[in-house]
């Protein structure tokens, strides 16, 4: 996959989630669509008592899920994921914080967006999979 923003500012080539072998993109798809009937189930009926579950889903199969499916699912579970980089090299996917409340705004128009994250010790991480990886972890109570 290529990204390309503002011709001659940014161009570089990023790699597609890591798939070893054509066996793998089953268990990605089964993956997604298990995640995806589970998610469906509990907006119906407003059951989480399957939040645990999604979640661990999603953890076994994260180094080969595109990080949009996985945010994505995480916030319509109601989750609040932000990724934070730190000018230093770390980044930290975090739940926890604050910012203003942000109401009748154009989407088309620059916004000024405030807020502020509390960022446990150990949480900062070389990569953002990583630091997701770590926010699925404290999610599931395994951190």
């Amino acid at each position: 996959m290529t990204i390309t923003r503002d011709p001659g500012y940014w161009n570089e080539e990023f790699p597609e989630p890591k798939v070893d072998a054509p066996g793998d993109i089953k268990v990605i798809s089964e993956a997604k669509a298990r995640i995806a009937e589970l998610l469906s189930r509990r907006n119906t009926s407003e059951d989480y008592s399957k939040d645990k579950e999604i979640i661990q889903c999603i953890q076994e199969c994260q180094d080969s899920l595109p990080m949009e499916f996985i945010l994505e699912s995480l916030t319509s579970m109601g989750h609040c994921p932000s990724v934070l980089y730190d000018d230093n090299g770390h980044f930290a996917v975090e739940g926890d914080g604050w910012q203003k409340l942000l109401l009748d705004y154009d989407l088309n128009e620059e916004t000024t967006f405030e807020g502020g994250w509390v960022i446990p010790g150990g949480h900062w991480k070389p990569t953002v999979r990583e630091a997701l990886s770590c926010f699925l972890l404290v999610l599931t109570g395994g951190a």
